[in-house]
């Protein structure tokens, strides 16, 4: 429809410029003959009036505007329609010699007159947001097209009086330009109007549009050999009418016997459509009850006498409220009639808040859920009443909750284990490195330098264990208090390069973004920190001959953004690239490259947070790849 909708835009304005076009053509062939440019000997006499041309070109102009949808250009439009009322009006009363107004005497006719006075009235009228106001523009619209059809018919059958109107004739330009205008801008809301009949899908339409093209051309046909025959006397007066008859009583069956075979056609269509319709309920897995306005079951499906006990000669003509839960019943009439009235779907029992319990035959309960649906059988409306028995899904929901808390309380338990055995394992490490200082400050001149190497061995022993205490705490509290917002990973990452900027100075790093990095949902903290370990570790792991180069980049997929990390660092066998995911994994000697073997832990599983997957692969070049997906999470 919508396509459709655009293709007759499309008309309406193609036509609106071709009847700007032939109001300017006239307007140059009258300037042409005032200025004795070209004699009317050569070209012919103004094939239309001067005024009437004006008219044409505003009213081109005017549809133009409409059909751009600018406000300023549309107070121009009715500016400019106005004027064309104006010009008209003024030339109507002139030439019904009501009053003479001898400066617009320039031979617009009155039928003229008359429809540019309706277009102009029907173009200000579809401006306005009211159905009303853009329904009686059409009418406008149509009754332009039948006038300018009958002038176009009488010229075609040379037939004066058609296009005439008892007036001086209109101009067979103007009656075609009105034709094709007042047609095309019609169908630009083709629901309306005269012009509904012929654009709707159903089968009235689609019957209107075949009846009326063999109608017209069986009439126009039959019509001009009767004006042939009446011209040349062809056949007597008798022997016409006999044949005229017969042939439209022919015609008159032809249309009948097609019309008959569309709606039989349709017919059947709709009679298998309702045969699926009433297998589709009879088949479904749950209960299926239909029930009209005044509240009475039409129809149940096999399901519903399993699910209530009950035969189906016992539910159909009896009242809904005998399967519908006891506390809808008191108001079950009020909401019955608003329900019909409003044509909503509605939900019953789909929280815990609006539990209903429904009754079977035998008095038994059963929590249930309602699905209350208006559709359309047989011009109609009825509901469709779905009941579902809950009972299974209540108890998996009372297990998942229950399981909920015990992993609630797991939890609690384990992250006060995790506080309070890292301040127990804290604790002695800290007495441990204060006893060493104190053996350094009391007794200097005992410690000979041997035991002062033992004593500084012993000490950074203890703050690697108590860097890995405090790490495994932070990954144990990794995520705990986070919260989705909007991030914009190309400042997020900008961030994470001005914090490890020392780091990249003193290693004369080059961290660059390949092209733009997506503005997504995600736990804003959470993410810096994954960028920040990741770069950290394409500078920290770097070559000792080589600079290192770091990309980030990311594409988008469908339902995930895939980063990519891109170093050209010291890479990675094959067989370690999931073992290096796993916390306090290290593939390189401390003295070597500093480190914990946490950070990447971190990494993983702040991607996992994410709905997404992290992963390592080595580049053939050299240096490493980490890519990590991030689900995109709507809104």
């Amino acid at each position: 429809m919508k396509y459709q909708k655009r293709r007759f835009k499309k008309l309406a304005m193609a036509s609106s410029v071709l009847i700007t076009l032939l109001g300017t053509y006239m307007i140059i062939f009258y300037i042409s003959l005032q200025l004795k440019i070209a004699s009317p000997e050569k070209i012919g006499n103004l094939p239309m009036a001067l005024n009437s041309a004006v008219c044409f070109k505003l009213l081109g102009i005017t549809s133009i505007f409409q059909l751009m949808k600018k406000r300023h250009l549309v107070f121009g439009s009715h500016l400019l329609s106005l004027t064309i009322i104006g010009c008209s009006v003024l030339a109507l009363i002139d030439a019904l010699d009501y009053y003479s107004i001898n400066w617009i005497r320039f031979g617009m006719v009155p039928q003229t007159s008359f429809c540019f006075i309706l277009i102009s009235l029907g173009l200000i009228s579809r401006t306005f947001n009211n159905y009303i106001a853009k329904k009686i523009s059409a009418y406008f619209f149509n009754t332009v097209t039948l006038i300018s059809f009958v002038v176009i018919i009488g010229y075609l059958t040379g037939v004066p009086e058609l296009y005439t109107f008892s007036f001086k004739p209109m101009s067979v330009y103007a009656a075609f330009g009105f034709f094709l205008f007042s047609t095309s801008i019609a169908l630009v809301y083709p629901t309306l109007g005269l012009t509904g009949i012929f654009t709707g899908k159903k089968i009235g339409n689609i019957m209107a549009r075949r009846i009326f093209a063999e109608l017209m051309i069986a009439i126009i046909i039959l019509g001009y050999l009767h004006l042939l025959d009446h011209r040349y006397h062809w056949f007597s007066h008798e022997f016409g009418s006999a044949v005229q008859t017969i042939i439209l009583m022919m015609v008159g069956l032809f249309i009948i016997w097609e019309t008959s075979q569309a709606l039989n056609k349709a017919e059947a269509e709709r009679n298998t459509a309702q045969q699926n319709f009433k297998l589709a309920v009879q088949s479904a897995p749950y209960a299926l009850v239909i029930s009209d306005k005044e509240g009475s079951i039409v129809m149940v499906n096999n399901q519903t006498e399993l699910l209530y006990g009950f035969k189906k000669n016992e539910l159909v003509g009896k009242p809904l409220k005998l399967i519908l839960p006891k506390k809808m019943h008191d108001d079950y009439d009020t909401w019955r009639v608003n329900f019909f009235k409003k044509r909503i779907k509605v939900h019953y029992g789909v929280t815990d808040e609006e539990e209903i319990i429904a009754i079977r035959k035998n008095n038994s309960e059963f929590p249930a859920e309602m699905v209350f649906i208006p559709i359309k059988i047989r011009n109609e409306v009825v509901c469709l009443t779905s009941i579902v028995d809950i009972t299974d899904r209540k108890r998996y929901e009372d297990i998942i909750k229950q399981q909920v808390a015990e992993l609630q309380s797991k939890n609690q338990e384990l992250e006060q284990f995790n506080s309070i055995a890292s301040h127990d394992l804290q604790e002695p490490l800290r007495t441990v490195s204060n006893y060493i200082k104190l053996l350094e400050e009391d007794y200097p001149e005992q410690i000979n330098e041997e035991i002062k190497e033992y004593l500084k061995v012993m000490d950074a022993a203890t703050g690697r264990m108590t860097i890995l205490v405090k790490s495994l705490l932070d990954f144990g509290k990794l995520g705990r208090n986070k919260k989705m917002t909007l991030v914009d990973c190309n400042q997020l990452v900008k961030n994470v390069i001005n914090d490890l900027s020392t780091l990249i100075t003193h290693k004369k790093a080059q961290v660059t973004v390949v092209g733009q990095l997506p503005v997504m949902n995600g736990y804003e903290t959470e993410l810096q920190q994954l960028f920040q370990n990741l770069i950290n570790n394409a500078v920290k792991f770097c070559r000792i001959d080589e600079l290192p180069e770091i990309s980030v980049s990311c594409e988008k997929e469908t339902g995930y953004y895939r980063f990519s990390v891109t170093d050209n660092g010291i890479g990675i066998e094959t067989e370690y690239c999931e073992k290096i995911f796993l916390i306090f994994q290290r593939l390189n000697k401390t003295d070597e490259y500093e480190g914990h073997g946490i950070g990447l832990a971190n990494c993983k599983k702040i991607v996992e947070m994410h709905g997404g997957k992290i992963w390592a692969e080595p580049r053939a070049e050299g240096g490493t790849v980490f890519k990590f997906t991030i689900f995109n999470f709507k809104g």
